[in-house]
């Protein structure tokens, strides 16, 4: 390769360079790109968020399926909503005082 060869390919080089490099700042390329990025770690956070929220909510399907089929379940409830206690249970009522101030 020869002098002018080589002053051709320098020279085109340079151009090629600066042409490049005016259209990544004129296109605000590196800040967009820098958007794009945030954007995909919050879509990823998202997406994280949604299976978490998904295996919470199979979790909490699971329990509700076995809570009518769980005796002391069964009892429990029907202790509450009749107020009905166990023979030599003892069940303290703590309400509270007219003209108390609440805590």
């Amino acid at each position: 390769m020869d002098n002018r060869d080589t002053a051709w390919f320098v020279l085109a080089f340079v151009l090629v360079t600066g042409l490049t490099l005016w259209y990544v700042g004129g296109r605000k390329l590196v800040e967009r790109y820098g958007r794009h990025q945030d954007v995909q770690q919050q879509t990823q956070a998202a997406k994280e968020q949604a299976r978490r929220l998904e295996s919470e909510i199979d979790n909490t399907r699971q329990r509700i399926k076995h809570l009518g089929s769980d005796p002391m379940e069964i009892e429990a409830a029907i202790r509450r909503s009749k107020d009905l206690v166990r023979e030599g249970e003892k069940i303290y009522r703590i309400e509270k005082a007219l003209g108390e101030p609440p805590h």
